[in-house]
């Protein structure tokens, strides 16, 4: 049993509404990364919903996120887009920016994945590594520069795109064995 499992019904138990949705939500995301994506995205925003029916839209961006994240992982590109763009919407309206370099980057791989041109999806991987830089948060750099320097490499430009990368995962002394790290340091391998 995983801590969603818990929380749920010891949430409802309690009367805590806004964190049994929280359960709910992470349990819908896995379901939706397992095979049943148009399912668990759709009830991930019936979790949100539940949760701003509660009177707080706190961390709202940050769960936005993960729902982009998950339409992108599982090929739901308009749905995903639809999502970026309002939690980007919402981000502002609340000025809850915090994961906002994290939101331009999912739009511009959503973006690419749709076939749009280069220079609209380099803007916001652009734009993300500019955020990311600004608040000085270097997991969301390092994520917008591995993005940035896959589509540097798909234009030819390997010295830049190895040097851009390069630069940003030399900042890291530990943590290795994380997702991010090992496709940054594979990425490097190819630019090489």
């Amino acid at each position: 049993m995983d801590d969603t499992e818990e929380i749920v019904p010891l949430s409802e138990k309690n009367g805590l509404l806004y964190m049994a949705a929280h359960g709910y939500f992470y349990r819908d995301e896995r379901q939706a990364l397992e095979g049943q994506a148009k399912e668990g995205i759709k009830e991930m925003r019936r979790s949100l919903a539940i949760m701003e029916g509660t009177g707080t839209l706190t961390c709202f961006t940050r769960l936005m996120a993960r729902i982009v994240d998950a339409c992108r992982k599982t090929g739901e590109i308009e749905e995903g887009i639809l999502a970026v763009n309002e939690a980007l919407e919402v981000a502002q309206k609340y000025d809850e920016r915090y994961v906002e370099p994290e939101l331009y980057r999912l739009k511009g791989e959503l973006l690419w994945m749709r076939g749009e041109p280069e220079n609209e999806i380099e803007k916001h991987f652009q734009r993300a590594l500019e955020l990311s830089r600004r608040r000085l948060a270097k997991s969301w750099e390092l994520r917008a520069a591995t993005s940035l320097a896959r589509l540097m490499k798909k234009q030819g430009k390997q010295k830049e795109a190895y040097e851009l990368l390069n630069g940003v995962f030399g900042w890291f002394t530990e943590g290795f064995d994380f997702p991010d790290l090992k496709e940054a340091r594979s990425l490097l391998e190819e630019l090489r």
